[in-house]
């Protein structure tokens, strides 16, 4: 928790009252006493990073663990993250489950993206384990950034920015940090979260299949493939036949498929075909086979569901994973699921 000794480091606090100036639960300083001091920044002209983190899920940790639980995480995060930064920066509580970085002084990309990696390395913030009651819950988080002045020089355009930055990281899978890149961000509309929508993506889908009828099954099914990574950030989408042929998103396959691993995927899928690994390391301890599938084509993350109908399987579609270990989303789940019987129409039809 912060105290009036460390807060005094800053010019800014001394016309501050400290009964209104700290979060009363995680002791970080509070959402409008933070970005005010950002906007001070700002005003002063001095130079500075933004940084804002989203703990993911934090509903299902409250959901499934209890308030009270939720609430000694948020202490226990927003103090290792307070010791985190030390004495270069200050710690706000944005919302209940987010808080702000400032951090003090001129960055780069290659410097503030080296900082970011060393919050996500040092385990003891994001990517690491919390526990209650003899409970492990593993937590992990979302980080938006921009810098000052170099991607705005006002506080709006830059928070704007920021939470474009954060917004992509929520779409690209969560557990991950995105930098401000211009040309990468600027056209990024936060508030059409509709275009993402189940509904949307399932309507663009159909009406892909509706307009190109006409082509080979193999590349209608490529082209459909192709539209499901753009639109949730994937990095590949695959379809593979039990006879191993694979119909991959991009012009390349992801990697030579074995016999074995057509015997790995099946073996993963439950009764209903779908198969969500929950943890990555477990599953290439338990199985050889799988740790070969893993390495040999550099996946952090994947989940797959088995297209059949009674005794006939027509193949596996796997969702990837190369730079990120994603968080699968319920939506994700639902797309997949779609994508299995798109996939089934296409191919069972003569």
């Amino acid at each position: 928790m912060y105290d009036a000794k460390f807060l005094s480091k800053f010019p800014f606090f001394k016309k501050h009252s400290y009964k209104y100036i700290l979060d009363s639960l995680t002791g970080t300083v509070t959402r409008g006493v933070v970005l005010d001091y950002a906007k001070k920044l700002i005003s002063d002209k001095h130079p500075f990073g933004m940084i804002i983190i989203d703990i993911d899920n934090f509903k299902s940790i409250n959901d499934g663990y209890g308030h009270r639980c939720g609430d000694l995480i948020l202490v226990e995060f927003a103090q290792n993250l307070m010791e985190f930064v030390g004495d270069n920066g200050l710690v706000g509580r944005y919302g209940g489950d987010e808080f702000i970085i400032i951090l003090d002084g001129k960055y780069d990309y290659d410097r503030i993206r080296a900082y970011l990696v060393d919050l996500y390395g040092c385990n003891k913030i994001i990517r690491r384990d919390y526990f209650y009651n003899d409970k492990v819950i593993p937590v992990t988080g979302t980080v938006g950034c921009t810098l000052y002045p170099k991607d705005a020089d006002n506080y709006d355009e830059l928070f704007m920015k920021m939470d474009k930055t954060l917004y992509r990281g929520k779409i690209k899978g969560r557990n991950c940090f995105i930098i401000y890149v211009d040309e990468k961000h600027r056209d990024i509309n936060v508030h059409d979260k509709d275009a993402s929508s189940l509904s949307i993506m399932f309507k663009k889908i159909n009406n892909l299949l509706a307009i190109n009828h006409d082509l080979p099954k193999d590349k209608l099914i490529k082209k459909l493939l192709v539209y499901v990574k753009d639109a949730i950030g994937l990095n590949q989408v695959v379809f593979v036949t039990p006879d191993r042929k694979v119909i991959s998103s991009l012009d390349k396959a992801p990697h030579k498929v074995e016999p074995s691993c057509i015997e790995l995927l099946d073996s993963l899928c439950d009764a209903d075909g779908l198969f969500v690994p929950l943890n990555i390391s477990l599953l290439r301890e338990e199985s050889k086979t799988a740790d070969e599938f893993l390495t040999s084509g550099k996946i952090l993350t994947f989940m797959m569901d088995k297209v059949s109908y009674e005794d006939k399987v027509y193949g596996y579609i796997l969702f990837f994973e190369t730079m990120v270990e994603r968080i699968w989303q319920d939506n994700n789940i639902a797309l997949i699921l779609f994508m299995n019987r798109v996939i089934y129409e296409i191919l069972s039809k003569k």
